[in-house]
This record gives structure tokens, C-alpha cells and sequence, in this order.
């Protein structure tokens, strides 16, 4: 799972964490270039390399693991050759205080890796606003990463995608987007899916005003409110 390039379908889909990223990329992984070192347990073991190391592993590689949660300019820094304007891009983005809310239920409830995720054995039982204040410092890391960096130009003054999908209209905007690439089904599979009802029941006002402030771009971006 993760970001992908196809070259026989002509996509690149970057998989922003938290944004229903897992279902897409199950529907388009038998497109995916490399399909043989893509293989989630691989992945899984370069991932924990690259976090603990310090270490661009999938670079060792020459471009040929793709990181699971790739941006668009790490991808151009990865692979050799790469030209995304050859490309239909597109990328899921999410309200920023519920994509949060999600990757707290995530961290503490579903993932499987959780205990080897840097920052569990810290924040293990903790409440949101304590599990917030931990991972606060860590946007640039990938846990959750501004989604506007993933996605956006060299220079940051804009989307550098084709197509933005909506989480909150994903059925929709992912139906157009399967469309356009040549999918037959469009309809998408649930899968890692976190327990994430209402997300305002769990911040407070400081709670609430620390995620604007990290997430600025995105919420300028892309016209989030709380």
C-alpha cells in the first residue's frame, strides 16, 4: 500500500496518512510499478529502518521502493527521470482536526505496528490532549505530516497535483478519479479504518488552536474550519 506510480495506467497517487489512503491504494496496487519490492512487509521493514536510522533507505534503493507515505517532491528527489506533469496526480486530503482526531485513535487503538511506532511507549493510554502535545513537534516526520507539503510545488506557492479528492466526498470525487484512469469499479473497500465519530467531542479550545497552528497550510489551502 502507500504512494504509488503507474506507469500502465499513467497515475501517481500520493498516500497522505489518516485520509483513507489504505483503501485507494488496495484498488490500485496491481498497477503499481515494482510490484515485487512493494510488498507491504518490505515496505514495512524499510520504513522502521529509514525511522530509526536516520537513513534514507528507499534511497539506497535508487527510487525503486517508493516510501510509503511519499510526497510528490520526495518522489521527484527519489526516482530518476521522473517528470509528474506526465502524469494524472491526485491525493486525498482531509479536514485537519478530524484527520488528527483519527491518527490518535489509530495510534492507540488499531495499528498493528503501534508498538514499534516511535512515541507509543510514551504516549501509550494517554489522553488526546497529552498524545497531541507529544506528537506536536513531529508534523515534519510523516506521522502526520502537513498534507500542503505532500503535495504542493517546489516552491510552495501551490497544489502541484492534477486532481484533489475530497475525504469528506470520497465516494464521489474517487469515482471520477477511477474513471478518468480506467478502473471498471470505482466503489471503494473500508479498510483500516480507525473509530472516529464526532471529532470535536475530543478537543479543547487549546487543543483545537495548537492543530491550526500546526496546520495553517493546510487549513489555508484547502479551506478547512474546526
Amino acid at each position: 500500500m502507500g504512494t504509488i506510480i503507474s506507469d500502465e495506467k499513467g497515475f501517481i497517487f500520493i498516500h497522505i496518512p489518516k485520509t483513507a489512503g489504505v483503501s485507494v491504494a488496495s484498488m490500485l496496487a496491481p498497477y503499481r510499478r515494482n510490484r515485487w519490492l512493494d510488498r507491504k512487509p518490505l515496505r514495512a521493514a524499510i520504513n522502521l529502518a529509514s525511522v530509526y536510522s536516520g537513513l534514507s533507505v528507499e534511497r539506497a534503493f535508487g527510487g525503486r521502493v517508493i516510501p510509503e507515505h511519499a510526497g510528490l517532491n520526495q518522489l521527484c528527489a527519489l526516482v530518476p527521470g521522473l517528470d509528474p506533469a506526465r502524469y494524472y496526480s491526485f491525493a486525498i486530503v482531509r479536514n485537519p482536526w478530524d484527520r488528527v482526531a483519527s491518527a490518535f485513535h489509530y495510534d492507540q487503538h488499531v495499528s498493528r505496528s503501534r508498538y514499534l511506532r516511535p512515541g507509543y511507549w510514551q504516549t501509550r493510554g494517554a489522553g488526546f490532549s497529552d498524545w497531541l502535545a507529544h506528537h506536536a513537534g513531529r508534523r515534519a516526520s510523516g506521522r502526520i505530516a502537513s498534507q500542503f507539503d505532500m503535495i504542493c510545488t517546489p516552491a510552495r506557492d501551490g497544489v502541484a497535483i492534477t486532481r484533489l479528492v475530497r475525504f469528506e466526498h470520497l465516494a464521489d470525487d474517487f469515482g471520477d478519479v477511477a474513471r478518468r484512469i480506467g478502473l471498471a469499479d470505482g466503489a471503494l473497500p473500508r479498510l483500516n479504518v480507525s473509530r472516529n465519530r464526532d471529532y470535536r467531542r475530543l478537543y479543547c479550545d487549546a487543543d483545537a488552536a495548537l492543530v491550526a497552528d500546526i496546520y495553517a497550510d493546510d487549513i489555508r489551502a484547502f479551506g478547512y474550519r474546526f
